[in-house]
């Protein structure tokens, strides 16, 4: 496992070795810091991939890598002559439907017209009745003639009756044709308002996938955008390493970018599925101060301090032997002593139980 650099001035006393002599190292007391090591990348916070929601031909770009963009900003303009026609065609039909149902119709006006004329009708058959009725009762008229004037009266009343039927459906079905063809128009609209790409955060503009001509697919993103104001890291912890980490361990990090440099940091989240293919966990830390630019994909090295100690009698683990154990020179003899570990780093390990301060400690052949 790969631990802290020689350029982390912080923790360089990590790497000074033990006292040394021609015949071994002697066991001493010293700081020591037990830290997880990972690698991974730079990326902007509140990242994510602009897709298209439909196909189409990208014919405008609005903006160019490294512009910095507000929320709801137009990004990307696509071209899809389909959409458009069928715009089109639900604004026809919309607008069709509009002047069927409206008071211009010529069906819904021709009927009201229709139901006018049988409504003066059944009137004027309903006074004839009324007539008749009197005047039989008197007996001025005969029956036949009574009852010529109810069956025109009830004739007139039936008729009457079915016209104001007829325009309620013929009402009924253009509200429907019209609720229905608003409907139409309504989603051929946002589906064309699908090809205006804009930008759901305010950041910057990290990567644009297309050029105009191009044929941009839903499979993949169109652009990558973030925010460049605050950095975030995408570190790749070992299997076996991963249940030493917790959310809030403090991070010591160096950049190839950056050689002189470190930075702080902090673990900020842990994904618990395993990646299948590294055999690593992701594990997101957060910068604590602000980087010299905001660039995004930059590889990084990172130790994640799991505990420090001030004072552990530490040897450094090249003497430490299989089964935990330690040769060693006392009284001038050698001798193989077992001990209990530990902290430890890339280079030294603590000795808690074994061995004391000073114990000549030989190098295993």
């Amino acid at each position: 496992m790969k631990g802290f650099g020689c350029s982390l001035p912080a923790l360089a006393i990590l790497l000074l070795a033990c006292s040394t002599s021609e015949e071994g190292i002697r066991a001493e007391y010293r700081p020591l810091t037990e830290a997880v090591y990972a690698s991974g990348v730079l990326e902007p916070a509140n990242r994510y991939e602009l897709y298209a929601k439909a196909p189409g031909i990208l014919l405008k770009k609005y903006v160019e890598t490294g512009d910095t963009v507000a929320r709801g900003q137009l990004l990307f303009e696509l071209d899809n002559g389909q959409e458009k026609a069928r715009t089109a065609q639900a604004e026809v039909l919309y607008k069709t439907s509009q002047k069927n149902y409206g008071l211009h119709s010529s069906v819904i006006a021709q009927l009201r017209a229709e139901l006018k004329l049988a409504a003066e009708k059944l009137r004027q058959d309903s006074l004839n009745y009324a007539r008749y009725t009197a005047l039989h009762a008197e007996n001025v008229v005969p029956a036949a003639q009574l009852e010529n004037a109810a069956l025109s009266y009830e004739s007139s009343l039936r008729n009457l009756q079915a016209l104001q039927a007829k325009l309620q459906t013929q009402q009924n079905l253009a509200s429907a044709e019209l609720a229905n063809a608003e409907a139409q128009l309504r989603i051929s609209s946002l589906q064309q308002a699908d090809q205006l790409l804009t930008s759901s955060i305010p950041g910057m503009v990290y990567s644009i996938l297309y050029e105009p001509g191009e044929l941009v697919t839903t499979q993949k993103p169109v652009a990558i955008l973030g925010s460049p104001d605050k950095l975030e890291l995408r570190l790749s912890v070992d299997e076996l390493d991963i249940h030493k980490i917790r959310i809030g361990q403090q991070i010591v990090v160096s950049l190839d970018a950056y050689p002189d440099s470190v930075y702080a940091a902090t673990v900020s989240r842990i994904y618990p599925m395993l990646n299948s293919q590294d055999l690593t966990f992701r594990v997101d830390a957060v910068l604590a101060q602000a980087m010299p630019a905001a660039y995004a994909g930059l590889s990084v090295e990172a130790n994640i301090v799991i505990q420090t100690k001030t004072r552990a009698l530490v040897v450094p683990k090249e003497y430490l032997m299989e089964g935990d154990s330690l040769k060693v020179e006392l009284d001038g003899k050698t001798q193989y002593v077992a001990v209990q570990t530990g902290i430890q780093n890339y280079k030294l390990v603590e000795i808690l139980r074994g061995v004391e301060a000073g114990t000549l400690i030989l190098k295993p052949e």
